[in-house]
């Protein structure tokens, strides 16, 4: 069953950028287990759980701090392709899956651009991936 993902950014300081994923449902909700597994903020792994469990197919950015999103944002861009890697091998993989998987890295990485951008042309800081307070992953 096909199965869309957008993940939205929009916040009251943020113009929208939204990341819309089409993937199989039992891949999305992959993506969904693994990065609420790998996010260390414990409020923001339940709250990802549930998104899984219900096979919610809309990730609000809106709802979480800037911390959180970070994390987010940073468990995608850092692990997720690699651990889609790991999972699905060329040996068991009929579907490319990690391909799959590598189109959601690129597009969130495109919506991390364009959401810097934005701050850099208003002299804001940027937003900074980290899993959490003293672990930088990518600035």
């Amino acid at each position: 069953m096909s199965y869309d993902l957008i993940i939205g950014s929009g916040r009251e300081d943020e113009t929208q950028h939204d990341v819309i994923w089409n993937a199989s449902s039992g891949v999305a909700v992959w993506v969904l287990n693994e990065i609420s597994e790998r996010v260390t903020d414990s409020e923001l792994k339940a709250s990802l759980r549930k998104f899984a469990e219900g096979r919610y197919g809309y990730i609000p950015l809106t709802v979480f701090s800037e911390r959180q999103v970070s994390q987010v944002l940073t468990v995608i861009l850092s692990s997720l392709l690699q651990a889609a890697r790991d999972e699905w091998t060329p040996e068991n993989d009929l579907y490319n899956i990690p391909e799959i998987i590598e189109e959601l890295v690129q597009k969130t990485a495109e919506m991390v651009e364009a959401i810097n951008g934005r701050r850099r042309s208003e002299g804001r800081p940027e937003l900074r991936l980290h899993l959490g307070v003293d672990s930088p992953s990518r600035q």
